[in-house]
């Protein structure tokens, strides 16, 4: 019964801190504090079909976002991986978000059946292009570069900024 009772204010303590605030902002594809209150004037709405564990509406701003050096590099690949799969230019590709994040286990988010993974955590990137009027979720996680991943796992990853404690 004790055990039952720390469960449970153990999981009641996880779901406070994940509904708080945070100090500071573990979205790359956000626009800085000084730019908040303008953004939703450069904003342009774009539905997005629903992929396990994403919304259904994202944004597409009118300008480029700026991202993180580590970040770009990984969109940069993601972009030519899904451009040489679907035979056109990555230009014709969008990036809807972009984000560093830890993967509860080795499968960096994408578990293919029959399969075991280590149970760690594991740092990488969340990527979502849109192409062809389609969206396409890309995953990096230890060292594996971005990855096309067509079954991503409904659990949401936690976020992580690197260089950030």
């Amino acid at each position: 019964m004790i055990r039952q009772v720390l469960v449970l204010q153990l999981l009641l303590c996880l779901l406070a801190s994940a509904c708080a605030q945070p100090e500071s902002d573990y979205s790359n594809t956000a626009a800085s504090a000084e730019n908040t209150a303008s953004i939703a004037d450069k904003l342009e709405v774009v539905s997005v079909p629903k992929v396990a564990g994403e919304v259904t509406v994202a944004t597409k701003p009118s300008k480029p976002i700026s991202l993180r050096p580590e970040l770009n590099a990984l969109v940069k690949l993601a972009k030519r991986d899904l451009a040489t799969k679907l035979s056109i230019s990555d230009q014709e590709i969008d990036m809807l978000q972009a984000d560093f994040v830890t993967w509860r286990d080795a499968s960096a988010g994408c578990p293919q059946p029959g399969m075991q993974y280590p149970q760690v955590l594991t740092n990488g990137a969340r990527i979502l292009l849109r192409a062809n009027n389609a969206t396409y979720q890309y995953h990096s996680g230890g060292k594996r570069t971005p990855f096309l991943c067509k079954n991503p796992s409904p659990i949401d990853p936690l976020p992580y900024a690197p260089g950030e404690t």
